[in-house]
């Protein structure tokens, strides 16, 4: 009886190892590659000067900011400013 009992407890772990091994076969782990992209969550940052920037890359970061330069905005807004007074004080 006692031999009985070992033979089954051995063919249902062989059964089961077997099981598992085919099932890693036919369904590999999920390893992000060019067939399987990674997807990121739908998140936005907001950055300082008020555009957003969503998350890129394998790693899912946000992208960089937008590069504003404060010397050209000035500039515009100055000149902008400067021909409005022009034009004020000539007429």
């Amino acid at each position: 009886m006692k031999g009985l009992f070992t033979a089954v407890v051995i063919l249902a772990l062989v059964g089961i190892a077997g099981f598992l091994y085919r099932n890693a076969l036919e369904h590999p782990a999920f390893i992000a590659t060019p067939s399987h992209p990674t997807v990121c969550t739908q998140e936005a940052m907001i950055c300082p000067d008020g555009t957003a920037v969503g998350r890129t890359g394998p790693d899912c970061a946000f992208a960089p900011c937008p590069v504003t330069t404060a010397s050209t905005t000035a500039t515009t807004t100055l000149s902008a400013t400067s021909s409005a007074a022009t034009s004020t004080v000539t007429n």
